[in-house]
């Protein structure tokens, strides 16, 4: 699987006021997001940012495109 995404979700803030960034913290994002298909990922990573978001609101716009090589 491939992903390209704007910045929006490393720039993501967390309930606790710090960004998702670039580092370890987006990396963590989509090993916990992994998924048997493409679909169930990309949900699942969407998923997972919002957790991390909270009640605070999206300050930038999200666009995550995966790709799938068999």
């Amino acid at each position: 699987m491939l992903f390209l995404y704007t910045d929006g979700i490393p720039s993501t803030y967390k309930e606790d006021g710090s960004i998702i960034g670039f580092d370890e913290s987006l990396l963590e994002i989509f090993r916990k997001s992994r998924r048997e298909t493409l679909r169930e990922t990309i949900n699942a990573v969407i998923n997972e940012v919002e957790f991390n978001r909270g009640e605070k609101k999206q300050e930038d716009d999200i666009l995550l495109l995966g790709f799938y090589c068999k």
